[in-house]
């Protein structure tokens, strides 16, 4: 047996170092992915519960006192104020036939073009936005639950824009002018006048907010509730491996969507793998209510 020379124990220290060297550098690499992957797991469960609590949130903002806010906005603006005023003294102090006013709010009444700004509405403008920031960070890598988070976006942002629509709709401001002239007995002066406008504006919306709105909110969060339960219930790495399955789903770009259905549509071509059979079949009843009012109230129309 050849004796170890001490140049043969210099090449084995050498290549030992060498070994535990790259062991070293491998273990690294592997706990600095391991560690990369977990900041972006807490980071994906963030935003699913940041976007489901600001979700219920906005749902919260939708009271009373919003609508109150949009009403209050256009009916006691200086705007209105003046062209109330001279309604008032032309037509409400005088003994005049209703043609006459019809006639003139026909031809002579001004379009709304109030600016709605007020506490309440910048709330949930910051809200909104937020949520649109949310669901920008799971775009690429989880585009099955970026549906649904643009389907719950949609419902909210409608329901705003619609009742900003409504206060000021000139063909029913002129209605209701004109259902005040047929009641002018219990309008003493401008004021009265004003405050006819703004409760009987304050029921179309908020009958419109809960026969309209709300159930497709509702429904709205139910599917995302349910998404949520089912993305959270995962363990990282299974949540990890989901991402990888909906990178190679073939889904229609979202810009392609035409409405909330067809993004809730091709949602469940990802969600199908993490939801229970009873979880998919409420996530497609929620989904076909809220299209099936949708097109009841546009047949409506």
């Amino acid at each position: 047996m050849k004796t170890l020379d001490f140049s043969d124990i210099a090449n084995i220290a050498t290549t030992l170092g060498f070994i535990i060297s790259t062991l070293t550098l491998i273990s690294a690499y592997q706990l600095y992915k391991i560690g990369r992957r977990d900041h972006y797991i807490k980071e994906v469960r963030n935003t699913l519960i940041t976007f489901q609590y600001n979700s219920l949130n906005l749902n919260n903002l939708l009271s009373f006192d919003i609508s109150h806010e949009l009403v209050n906005s256009v009916v006691y603006s200086k705007q209105i104020d003046r062209q109330l005023n001279k309604i008032y003294s032309k037509y409400f102090e005088e003994d005049v036939d209703k043609t006459r006013l019809i006639k003139y709010l026909k031809y002579k009444f001004l379009p709304i073009t109030v600016s709605i700004h007020s506490d309440l509405l910048k709330q949930f403008d910051t809200i909104l936005k937020h949520n649109s920031q949310e669901a920008s960070k799971i775009y690429t890598d989880y585009p099955s639950l970026y549906r649904v988070y643009e389907a719950v976006n949609s419902i909210f942002d409608d329901t705003i824009r619609i009742s900003k629509n409504i206060v000021r709709d000139e063909d029913m401001f002129r209605d209701i002018i004109v259902k005040a002239f047929l009641n002018k007995k219990k309008i003493k002066n401008v004021e009265d006048l004003k405050d006819y406008i703004f409760y009987e504006y304050m029921g179309i919306v908020q009958d419109k907010h809960n026969d309209d709105d709300q159930p497709d909110i509702n429904d709205a969060l139910d599917i995302l509730i349910l998404t949520t339960q089912a993305l959270m219930r995962l363990t990282d790495k299974e949540l990890f491996c989901h991402r990888k399955k909906e990178k190679n789903l073939h889904l229609k770009a979202a810009n392609e969507s035409q409405n909330i259905f067809e993004d809730l549509l091709e949602a469940e071509k990802g969600l199908k793998f993490i939801m229970k059979e009873d979880e998919l079949l409420l996530f497609r009843e929620y989904s076909t209510k809220i299209k099936v009012r949708n097109i009841e109230k546009h047949d409506s129309n």
